[in-house]
């Protein structure tokens, strides 16, 4: 339990608490934020001197058991935070298009696949589906004279032949 706490802040009753490494003696720095959390502090101090052993002890295990579930109740929603990301990481790496997330890691809803409407003619895997940015090859051969028709993609059997070999 212990080791998990090492090399942390805690802030309680306005006190500052700052644990070192466990390599050695750990070095335990205070702070105070304000003078009443101080003499608030010193008045506890002076009530844990005054407890019995046993009174410590039960002390110290409540306090135990309530760091133990804050700990673990932080851990749980910075692992759903976590997988969230990974979702959306997940989709980027897969090349997955069809599905993406938006900031609450909700799924986006799927939009048609779009099919390219021109392409260039000296480089034919280079394609434009007419949505978005001009592309580079097609604004260089507009600003020379040529006209966007002249590079548009004529099927023989229009949409439904495109659509049926996708």
């Amino acid at each position: 339990m212990g080791r998990e706490l090492i090399g942390s802040n805690y802030t309680s009753c306005g006190l500052n608490i700052k644990v070192g490494k466990a390599d050695a003696i750990p070095p335990v720095s205070f702070s105070f934020e304000t003078e009443h959390a101080r003499q608030q502090c010193v008045m506890k101090k002076n009530n844990l001197e005054a407890m019995s052993v046993d009174e410590l002890w039960s002390l110290h295990e409540e306090i135990t058991r309530i760091l133990s579930e804050r700990i673990t109740s932080e851990k749980r929603e910075l692992e759903k935070r976590l997988a969230i990301l990974n979702r959306c990481r997940d989709g980027i790496e897969r090349g997955d298009a069809n599905q993406s997330y938006n900031a609450d890691g909700k799924a986006r809803r799927k939009y048609p696949r779009v099919f390219p409407k021109y392409r260039n003619p000296q480089m034919p895997s280079e394609t434009w589906s007419g949505r978005g940015k001009q592309p580079r090859w097609l604004v260089a051969a507009i600003q020379s004279g040529r006209k966007i028709d002249d590079f548009r993609i004529r099927e023989a059997g229009g949409a439904k032949a495109r659509a049926e070999r996708a």
